[in-house]
C-alpha cells in the first residue's frame, strides 16, 4: 500500500518549495474546476440527472461533491450526502467480512462452503469432485452457470424474499470445476454473505453496519432498502432503512421522450450482498481512505493492517501480465500503466465506480443516477488520473507480434458468464462478440465486449487497445481458445458456426419457410380434395410453434426491461413445448413419409425430404439451445 506522503506545498528541508511539488498543489487545487467542467459536460451530452463524485488521498478529501438533482417532483438536490445505488461495488464488503472471520479463525480460505452453510444453501457436486472454496467465491472461480432472467431484477416490493430464500430456490448449477477461470457470479458473493450470517448469526444487512460500515465512519451506508414496514414484516425481509436515510436517497432516471423520467424502482433484497449498497460521496470518500491507509482499518477495529494488504495481493489470474483478481477487487487499466484496483456497479438505472491506485495514493469514486450516464463513470476516472498525473492520453504504437499473437483468434466469442441448463441461454445466446484480424496485423472487436475496436499486439502476447486502454488476451483452456476482458472476470469462448447466432437465425428462417409452404399445401389439400396426408401435421405444427414463439417474444423485442423482469411470461414456455411436440411429431411420422412418398409427384417429394431436413436440423439446434420443452426453475 502507499505510504504517507509530504502534504502538497510542504516544505522538505530548510529552502523553498520544490516546483514539483509547488506544481502538484496547483493540480490539486484546480481538481473541483477540471471535474466541474467534465461533469457538466457529460450531464449535458447524456442527459444525466445527477452525479457523485469523491477524489481522495490517504490523508485528505480531495473533492465531495454531488451535481444535479436526486429527485425531480419535488427537486431534491444532488449533494455529496445524497446516497446513489452503487450495485456491485456491495461485493467489496462481503470480502472484508470473510477476511474478519478469518482473522477470527472462524474460518479458513481452504474450507469448503457447504461446512459453513446450512442444509437448504449447500451446493450439490453436480458431477465434480472439487468440492467449492472460500477463496473460490471470493475470485469468482466456484464455477456456477449464470442465470438473471425473470429473478434476478425485481420492480415490485411484494415479490421480495429474504436472501436464503432466494438463493435456495434460484441455485444454479456448476458448470465448470472449482478453480479454473474466473467467471463473474453474483450468486457466488451472495452466499459468501450468508457464510458471514452463518458463522455469526447475525442477518448480512446488520452485520455489514455494525462490525464493517459504521466502524469505518460511513455514517449513511446500507444495504437496507427503502421497503414499507409492514411489508419487510409480512415477507420476512430485513427492517428497511430508515425514513431519514431515505430522504437522502436518489430515484433512478431514464431519458425519454426528449426529457428527463423518474424511472421504475428497483428491488435487490433478495441480492442484498451483491447488489444493494447504497452509499453517498462523502461516505465513499471514508471507504478509499482507508483502503489507501490500512491503518484506518486497524484503528476502526474493523481489520488488521495486515489483512488489508492480503486483500491488494493477486489471488487468481485468468491471463498472463494483467487481469489479476486480488482477493475480490479487480484490475483497472490506469494512465502510464499503473496500478489500478477496485470495482464497479450497475444497476438497471444507476452506475458506479471505485478505483484505489496506490502509486498515485489517489482514490476516486463517481456514481450517477440515470441509465444514460454509464460513459462518464467509464472515463471520468481516468481523465481525473490524467489530470492528476499531468500527462495527456497516448495512442501506443505497434510493437513487434509476437509468436503468442501469431495464433488463429478469428471468430465469433460468447461469454462463459451465462446459463448453461436453463431455457433462458437461448434469449441471451445472441451475445457475442467477433474477432477479425485487419490487413495490419491489428484486430477488430465488436459486439458485446466493445461496440467497435482496434486491438494491437503486446510484447508479450496480449494486445492492447489502439486508441483506449483496455487490454485483452486469448489462452486455450481445454481445447476451447478463450477470450480474456481486462477485469479478469468475463472471459469467452470462441464458438463454431452451427453453435453462433448467424445459423442459428438462418436455421429458423429456412424452417419458417418450410412450415409455411407445407402449411399452405395442406390447407389446398383439404379444400381440393377434403383431404390430406398424415405428414402434413408437421409443418403445421411446426408453423403454429413458431408463431406462439414469435408472439412470446416480441414484448421483449421491444422493451429488453421487460424480459429481465417478466420472463418467462405465458406463451414463451408452451412454444417451446410446442417446439417439443413438432420435433416429436416429426421423428414419429418420418416412417410415413417415407411410405407414401412413392405415389407423389417430384416435386412434392422434394418439397417433403427439404421441409424434414430442415425440421431436424431445427430441433437439434433448438435442443444446444435449449427450446426442445421449457427448462425453468
Amino acid at each position: 500500500m502507499a505510504t504517507a506522503a509530504p502534504a502538497a506545498g510542504e516544505a522538505q528541508g530548510a529552502g523553498a518549495v520544490p516546483a514539483n511539488v509547488a506544481h502538484a498543489a496547483d493540480r490539486i487545487a484546480g481538481l473541483a474546476a477540471f471535474v466541474d467542467g467534465a461533469v457538466a459536460e457529460a450531464m449535458r451530452r447524456d442527459h444525466i440527472a445527477g452525479v457523485g463524485v469523491a477524489v481522495v488521498d490517504h490523508s485528505a478529501v480531495l473533492l465531495a461533491k454531488g451535481y444535479g438533482v436526486a429527485a425531480l417532483s419535488p427537486q431534491l438536490d444532488m449533494t455529496a450526502d445524497t446516497l446513489t445505488r452503487i450495485g456491485s461495488l456491495s461485493k467489496t464488503v462481503v470480502w472484508i467480512a470473510l477476511l474478519q472471520l478469518m482473522e477470527q479463525h472462524r474460518i479458513a480460505m481452504d474450507d469448503p462452503i457447504n461446512s459453513h452453510l446450512p442444509a437448504n444453501l449447500q451446493v450439490p457436486d453436480d458431477g465434480f469432485a472439487e468440492p467449492i472454496r472460500i477463496r473460490h467465491l471470493m475470485t469468482h472461480t466456484a464455477g456456477f452457470e449464470d442465470t438473471i432472467l425473470g429473478h434476478m431484477i425485481i420492480d415490485d416490493p411484494h415479490l421480495e424474499m429474504p436472501v436464503a430464500t432466494y438463493l435456495a430456490r434460484y441455485r444454479p448449477r456448476r458448470a465448470r470445476r472449482p478453480g479454473q477461470i474466473a467467471v463473474y457470479s453474483n450468486y457466488g458473493a451472495a452466499l459468501a454473505a450468508m457464510i458471514v450470517t452463518q458463522v455469526t448469526q447475525l442477518p448480512w444487512e446488520a452485520y455489514a453496519e455494525e462490525r464493517i460500515l459504521r466502524p469505518l465512519g460511513l455514517r449513511s451506508a446500507t444495504f437496507r432498502e427503502n421497503l414499507p414496514i409492514e411489508l419487510a414484516k409480512t415477507r420476512n425481509l430485513p427492517q428497511p432503512m430508515s425514513a431519514d436515510t431515505a430522504a437522502h436517497l436518489s430515484e433512478g432516471f431514464v431519458w425519454q421522450e426528449a426529457q428527463l423520467r423518474r424511472a421504475p424502482d428497483e428491488y435487490i433484497t433478495h441480492y442484498a450482498p451483491a447488489g444493494a449498497l447504497a452509499a453517498s460521496a462523502n461516505d465513499m470518500a471514508l471507504y478509499l481512505q482507508a483502503l489507501l491507509d490500512a491503518r484506518r482499518f486497524s484503528a476502526a477495529g474493523v481489520l488488521s493492517e495486515e489483512s488489508v494488504h492480503a486483500l491488494f495481493e493477486p489471488s487468481f489470474s485468468n491471463a498472463r501480465g494483467f487481469g489479476a483478481i486480488h482477493h475480490g477487487l479487480f484490475q483497472f487499466p490506469f494512465p502510464d500503466s499503473r496500478l489500478a484496483l477496485g470495482h464497479d456497479g450497475d444497476t438497471r438505472y444507476q452506475h458506479a465506480i471505485m478505483l484505489i491506485v496506490p502509486s498515485m495514493d489517489l482514490g476516486i469514486f463517481v456514481a450517477v443516477n440515470t441509465d444514460g450516464g454509464l460513459p462518464l463513470v467509464q472515463q471520468l476516472p481516468y481523465l481525473i488520473g490524467e489530470y492528476l498525473e499531468d500527462r495527456p492520453r497516448r495512442i501506443l504504437s505497434q510493437p513487434a507480434v509476437s509468436k503468442v499473437a501469431s495464433l488463429d483468434v478469428e471468430g465469433t466469442y460468447r461469454p462463459l458468464r451465462r446459463a448453461y441448463f436453463r431455457t433462458e441461454r437461448a434469449l441471451l445466446g445472441f451475445s457475442t462478440t467477433s474477432v477479425e484480424r485487419t490487413a495490419n496485423g491489428e484486430l477488430l472487436i465488436t459486439g458485446l465486449m466493445a461496440d467497435v475496436a482496434r486491438f494491437t499486439s503486446t510484447e508479450d502476447g496480449n494486445y492492447r487497445e489502439v486508441d483506449g486502454r483496455s487490454q485483452i488476451a486469448f489462452r486455450l483452456e481445454g481445447g476451447h481458445l478463450l477470450l480474456l476482458d481486462p477485469t479478469g472476470a468475463n472471459p469467452l469462448e470462441r464458438i463454431g458456426f452451427f453453435s453462433g447466432p448467424r445459423w442459428f437465425v438462418l436455421i429458423v428462417a429456412l424452417s419458417v419457410l418450410a412450415a409455411l409452404l407445407g402449411t399452405i399445401h395442406a390447407v389446398r389439400d383439404l379444400r381440393v380434395r377434403a383431404s390430406a396426408d398424415w405428414w402434413d401435421i408437421v409443418p403445421s405444427l411446426w408453423l403454429a410453434a413458431f408463431v406462439i414463439a414469435a408472439s412470446g417474444v416480441a414484448p421483449w423485442v421491444k422493451d429488453i426491461d421487460a424480459l429481465a423482469t417478466n420472463y418467462p411470461g405465458t406463451l414463451f414456455p408452451v412454444a417451446c413445448w410446442m417446439f417439443f411436440l413438432a420435433t416429436l411429431s416429426t421423428v414419429v411420422l418420418m416412417p410415413l413419409l417415407l411410405a407414401t412418398r412413392s405415389r407423389w409427384v417430384v416435386k412434392r417429394r422434394l418439397f417433403a425430404m427439404f421441409a424434414t431436413l430442415m425440421f431436424l436440423s431445427c430441433a437439434g439446434t433448438f435442443y444446444h439451445w435449449g427450446l426442445l420443452g421449457f427448462s425453468g426453475w
